[in-house]
């Protein structure tokens, strides 16, 4: 299959994309991570588009203003990455857009004519019910919690009308997305799998807490 996996920043789509190339799918990364930080994680540079200049700018963005200023300038990051992505597409033919909500308007619009699958990715709940859980949280707390704008809210729903399907995580989310009036068909509940080597300790790393353990000492010296 030809994949196509957008994501801004890494989530777990690095991980993704280097698995599913080494079962022989023909994936192209699409981030705005540099290339050479990509393949850190094991995927090939060759696969890998990168427009490392909205990473650059997101992140100076939130170091001078935090989540405040990121929230000022939210519509115009996510649509400037939106548009690279879309503009990237095109041209080519897709088996599966595999893409992150927020930033998916504008491919999920390029590719709607074509033959190409394309599935959207929520990692929490449909964003309105996450609204108003932390809506809910505010009040118990009487503290600020860091709720979806409205102008995020109205691009996230535009992106579930418009995609073929949509990758949750959980149970939990699943049935968020049906209560807010999603077709159950459309919503696909697939569990995120693990390398399983990567939290592994090393017998050095087992060594120095098993001494730290006997030693009573809180913490490796």
């Amino acid at each position: 299959m030809r994949i196509a996996i957008v994501v801004h920043g890494r989530w777990d789509a690095f991980d993704l994309a280097r698995e599913l190339s080494n079962r022989g799918h023909n994936v192209t990364l699409l981030t705005n991570y540099p290339r050479w930080a990509v393949e850190r994680f094991g995927v090939r540079g060759d696969s890998v588009r990168s427009f490392w200049p909205h990473g650059v700018l997101s992140r100076a963005v939130f170091r001078l203003g935090g989540p405040t200023l990121v929230r000022r300038y939210e519509s115009k990051l996510h649509s400037l990455f939106g548009r690279w992505a879309a503009a990237a597409l095109r041209g080519t033919r897709w088996d599966l857009l595999y893409i992150f909500s927020g930033v998916a308007e504008e491919s999920l619009r390029a590719l709607g004519s074509t033959s190409c699958l394309r599935m959207l990715v929520r990692e929490s709940t449909h964003i309105r019910t996450q609204d108003r859980l932390l809506h809910e949280e505010e009040l118990r707390t009487q503290t600020p919690q860091d709720r979806p704008s409205p102008w995020m809210i109205a691009r996230e729903e535009r992106e579930y009308a418009l995609a073929d399907a949509i990758r949750v995580l959980s149970r939990f989310a699943s049935q968020t997305f049906v209560a807010e009036g999603v077709p159950s068909r459309k919503v696909k509940l697939i569990a995120s799998g693990i390398e399983v080597d990567a939290f592994r300790s090393s017998e050095r790393q087992l060594d120095l807490r098993r001494r730290r353990l006997l030693s009573g000492h809180p913490c490796a010296s």
